[in-house]
């Protein structure tokens, strides 16, 4: 696996997951304390490290657009592609705009869809990559850089 592609994997792992714990401890735990902000002690670090490494994770990601991108060009496959493209769009998106939208229920909304962009997004990311480590598809591996 190239370090693009491994950086990618680890990087949306780490987002991924403190992106659920956080949702779950954020929306679906009720506070220990009725004088607590948070329904987890945990909850704070969860966001800390999403916040964290989702920058990270954009970053990666043009990372290996920029590699990859080209070899769909020259093979005609860049569908799933441009649908990740559109997934992290939304993604980004959202998780910007929730934090300066000043509603709740706007709030509530962009947060849903980010949630369910970025579960696209991940589930979309694993079909693509190992869509392409199928032992059958080692002629399009070989055209594509980034994937070791």
């Amino acid at each position: 696996m190239s370090r693009p592609w491994s950086s990618l994997v680890i990087l949306t792992l780490v987002t991924l997951v403190t992106g659920l714990a956080y949702g779950w401890m954020r929306y679906l735990l009720e506070p220990p304390d009725p004088f607590t902000a948070f329904g987890h002690p945990w909850q704070p670090w969860m966001l800390d490290i999403h916040v964290l490494a989702a920058p990270a994770l954009l970053f990666v990601l043009g990372w290996v657009w920029g590699a990859h991108r080209p070899a769909g060009e020259r093979t005609g496959a860049h569908r799933g592609g441009w649908w990740l493209l559109g997934l992290v769009v939304v993604m980004a998106g959202s998780a910007y705009l929730r934090e300066v939208i000043a509603g709740q229920a706007p709030r509530v909304v962009l947060s849903w869809i980010h949630g369910l962009s970025s579960i696209g997004f991940t589930l979309l990311l694993v079909y693509h990559g190992y869509r392409r480590a199928a032992p059958g598809d080692a002629a399009a591996r070989a055209r594509s850089p980034g994937h070791d």
